[in-house]
């Protein structure tokens, strides 16, 4: 049985580092302003599968106010592919409006959960080419 729920900053920390952050420093994996962040999981029997996180920081974009990021949402490789991060996206997406700076290769999948793009593609040094995206309720 799967459940969502708020989680502390420190719970976030390994499983980014092992999906965003692979053969970097751990420390990378830890975010400014993550004290300031509210935090969710999807855990299925005891086990952290997903995670991600939800910003104070705004946007303006067309004179629509996103007044949180999202951000470090990851998926155990051994769970993705199964529905999971779509879940806990769902669970979060009524706290919108949401904005996010998408991995390329993540577009699609927010996509299907109704984020629409906005300008550019970008680059995020170390990290790769990155799409913005929004959602609103």
């Amino acid at each position: 049985m799967t459940h969502c729920t708020l989680i502390q900053p420190e719970q976030v920390i390994d499983l980014r580092w092992r999906v965003l952050r692979a053969g970097r420093p751990r420390e990378t994996a830890i975010f400014p302003g993550d004290e300031a962040a509210r935090h969710h999981g999807l855990w299925q029997d005891e086990r952290l599968l997903v995670v991600l996180s939800l910003f104070p920081t705004p946007l303006v974009h067309g004179g629509a106010n996103y007044p949180q990021q999202l951000r470090g949402m990851a998926t155990d490789p051994s769970s993705q592919g199964q529905g999971l991060g779509s879940i806990l996206l769902r669970a979060v997406q009524p706290l919108g409006p949401l904005w996010c700076n998408a991995r390329i290769r993540a577009r699609p999948f927010y996509a299907r959960a109704g984020w629409q793009p906005i300008g550019e593609t970008f680059e995020i040094p170390e990290v790769g080419p990155h799409q913005r995206m929004v959602w609103a309720p």
